[in-house]
């Protein structure tokens, strides 16, 4: 199987991802992770890319990310599940070109439930441990368990910024899922759930997809 795996940020879709890999026995590969590989293979592609994400601060343009998904692809032999590709109409087009999707799957969430999660996050400000007031709290408010130094919202995690990226979001979504219909591959899970029952639904899914292939 060859899945997509997508949905808004604070969705889970990270942690659902690799759930679906291991359970399956796929590949779990994320763009993130891709660009990371790339650039530590010390690649001319791997050092164009640290230039443009780290230097310059700008995003991977289209053909570049397609061209480094396609190096993986071997893994589409024997399944994978993507993790935060494809991004845009343009990306889908290029994968379904060359490799065959069996479903695309996305976790729903609320916005007022997204902001709360993501504005929740802190990060320490000496070693950068990471916390969230909801799931993960520091023993002391405010102060970090491993270095005792001050925690801090990062000016990305506030709500207005979170509102920002949530637009570019959907209007990418708003463009790419009805391929997805199309296509016969779209299916969605409420990502509201605690995270085993939302990985039940997504299993459900997919066994259902083996009994017909």
């Amino acid at each position: 199987m060859n899945i997509i795996i997508f949905g808004p940020q604070a969705s889970g879709k990270g942690t659902q991802s690799q759930r679906v890999a291991e359970h399956y026995q796929l590949k779990h590969l994320s763009t993130g992770d891709a660009f990371r590989q790339e650039i530590k293979k010390g690649t001319a592609l791997g050092k164009w890319i640290d230039h443009t994400i780290n230097v310059l601060g700008e995003l991977i343009p289209d053909d570049k990310t397609n061209e480094v998904i396609f190096a993986h692809a071997e893994y589409f032999k024997t399944g994978i599940v993507l993790d935060g590709y494809p991004r845009n109409v343009a990306q889908y087009e290029f994968l379904k070109s060359h490799f065959q999707i069996n479903a695309a799957i996305e976790i729903t969430l609320p916005e007022d439930e997204i902001i709360a999660r993501i504005s929740s996050r802190r990060v320490c400000t000496q070693c950068g441990e990471g916390y969230n007031l909801i799931t993960l709290k520091p023993k002391i408010d405010g102060e970090c368990d491993k270095c005792h130094s001050p925690l801090v919202q990062r000016d990305d995690d506030k709500p207005e910024q979170i509102r920002k990226r949530l637009q570019i979001y959907y209007s990418q979504t708003t463009a790419i899922t009805p391929l997805y219909h199309r296509d016969g591959i779209f299916y969605t899970v409420d990502g509201n759930k605690p995270i085993p029952e939302v990985a039940s639904e997504i299993f459900r899914i997919l066994d259902g997809l083996n009994k017909t292939t």
